[in-house]
């Protein structure tokens, strides 16, 4: 007898192997006006292979072939595929597609790369997911995770797979403790208090515009032309600039691809005027003048922007001093914090930290600049420190 063997269903035919009888689907159809075929083996019983029929005749009847043809891609072949488009579409910026790459290459791929996204198992994925949370913490795993899910969802919207099949998946607890951001407010008195006495006035005003939710890319991308004055009111900043470490020379963005004001008290606006002056001073021991797009956060040694670890370096000089653990972000959760204890509703804070959530900040682009008056005076009292 031959190898294969038809069945009374057309499309359908069997098989033997050494553990017993196998089943079989061929099923030709056109795309592109060419003839196709698809062909899947494997099925156990005959219930199995006819279930899977009827997926795939829905689908023909549906002319949603693509998912298909190219069902067999690895999870490795498609995420190439889709972390290179979010680039170019600028959904992601440089700085977000090396991370998310990174967390592709040492976790995801290495089990799941070689798989066709059609063969992923529910019961594979969740295991993994546990042993994950045996060694990373949860908020890690489910950054692995939303990197899996977005771009398996990707492939469901763009017709190359019918669905996810990992969506169902529960996410438990780590056996990690939560990485503590906890910076109480005597803390961050004793912090940038340090950070003021040690600290040269030009460094220190970049590590205090850190308590103003900024984050660290958008300090070192500012620039004098970021600046605005308006006589009898503190200083705005127009964050619409960003220095990362994959786009040293700045992105000519922020991170969400949106720009917005910051308003600042008048102890940062003095600062910021101190800083000001320094740069020029700094350009012009080097025969140079400060542009208005020249960025503001300048090496007196060699007279050109410092580059994107400076920052920290400063913030580890002080840790070591107060023996508090401060980081440039973590400033950005401690403001965060402090305006929504002090009352800021949660929309303008939003907006204020430049986050991503698309109605909070469609719905209040248009009174961006009341929103930034209004969170730093709800703030400022608790961004004070060192006073009586």
């Amino acid at each position: 007898m031959s190898k294969y063997e038809k069945t009374k269903y057309p499309n359908i035919f069997c098989y033997e192997t050494k553990k017993g009888k196998k089943f079989r689907i061929r099923r030709a159809f056109y795309k592109d006006g060419k003839k196709t075929e698809l062909d899947e083996s494997g099925f156990r019983t005959l219930a199995e292979a006819k279930v899977r029929l009827a997926e795939i005749e829905r689908v023909l009847a549906m002319n949603e072939s693509d998912y298909l043809t190219q069902k067999n891609l690895t999870c490795d072949e498609y995420y190439q595929k889709y972390s290179l488009r979010k680039l170019q579409v600028k959904q992601w910026s440089k700085a977000t597609k090396i991370k998310h790459d990174a967390d592709w290459k040492n976790h995801i791929s290495p089990v799941f790369g070689n798989i066709p996204m059609s063969k992923l198992k529910l019961e594979t994925y969740t295991l993994w997911i546990a042993e994950k949370l045996k060694k990373y913490r949860k908020s890690s795993v489910i950054s692995y995770h939303h990197t899996f899910m977005n771009m398996l969802n990707d492939a469901v919207s763009m017709g190359v797979i019918e669905r996810n099949r990992l969506r169902r998946v529960v996410i438990g607890d780590s056996d990690l403790e939560p990485k503590s951001r906890r910076f109480s407010f005597e803390d961050y008195q004793i912090w940038m208090a340090a950070a003021e006495k040690y600290l040269t006035p030009y460094d220190f005003t970049f590590v205090y515009l850190c308590s103003f939710g900024l984050r660290r890319g958008e300090i070192l991308g500012l620039k004098p032309s970021s600046i605005l004055y308006k006589k009898g009111f503190n200083a705005k900043l127009d964050i619409n600039d960003s220095r990362t470490s994959s786009e040293p020379n700045g992105k000519g963005t922020t991170k969400t691809g949106v720009s917005r004001w910051i308003a600042l008290n008048q102890k940062g606006t003095e600062l910021l005027q101190i800083a000001l002056n320094e740069a020029k001073e700094i350009k012009k021991d080097f025969g140079e003048i400060l542009h208005q797009d020249d960025y503001l956060y300048i090496n007196p040694i060699t007279g050109k922007p410092y580059d994107v670890g400076q920052l920290n370096r400063l913030f580890s000089r002080i840790n070591e001093i107060t023996e508090l653990h401060a980081f440039p972000h973590l400033l950005r959760h401690y403001f965060t914090t402090q305006a929504l204890i002090a009352g800021a509703p949660k929309e303008h804070v939003a907006n204020y930290l430049g986050h991503a959530t698309t109605y909070m900040t469609d719905r209040y682009e248009h009174i961006q600049d009341e929103v930034a008056d209004n969170v730093i005076n709800i703030v400022d009292k608790r961004l004070k420190f060192g006073e009586s």
